[in-house]
């Protein structure tokens, strides 16, 4: 017995399914990275402010490269806002945009969480409709 129109539709929307649920959880992992990223920001900046001024130190410009600088100035910090502007903001207020971007980012989470969940539920609904055909 050969496969009918409705089986192999319902198998074409239920692989449809399972690649729309690797694509979110490919998604999750890089949002928590940023959230991961963000955190980890957020104590660097902290740690930053305890540094004397006028104290030298060594300032990262890529993966183990670095040069020499002096810190002038502890308690402001350049702070990139998009469109290649960058205007000068407290420690505070710039812990205070990183958290919101880490919620941000968080209720980001939850919402695609929440799709995979509805995709991951309906994918199990055409996967035991695929078996009942072919018990039949």
């Amino acid at each position: 017995m050969g496969i009918d129109k409705d089986q192999k539709e319902k198998y074409m929307q239920y692989q449809f399914l399972i690649s729309q649920i690797n694509q979110l959880q490919q998604y999750l992992v890089a949002v928590n990275k940023q959230i991961i990223s963000l955190n980890t920001l957020n104590k660097e900046i902290e740690d930053f402010s305890q540094v004397k001024e006028n104290s030298n130190v060594l300032v990262p410009l890529d993966s183990g490269v670095f040069f020499e600088g002096q810190v002038k100035n502890n308690k402001n910090l350049k702070v990139n806002v998009g469109a290649g502007v960058v205007v000068e903001k407290t420690i505070d207020e710039t812990k205070t945009l990183i958290l919101k971007q880490i919620g941000e980012l968080e209720e980001t989470m939850v919402i695609i969480e929440n799709q995979l969940q509805a995709i991951a539920d309906r994918s199990e609904e055409i996967r035991k409709d695929l078996e009942n055909f072919n018990e039949k």
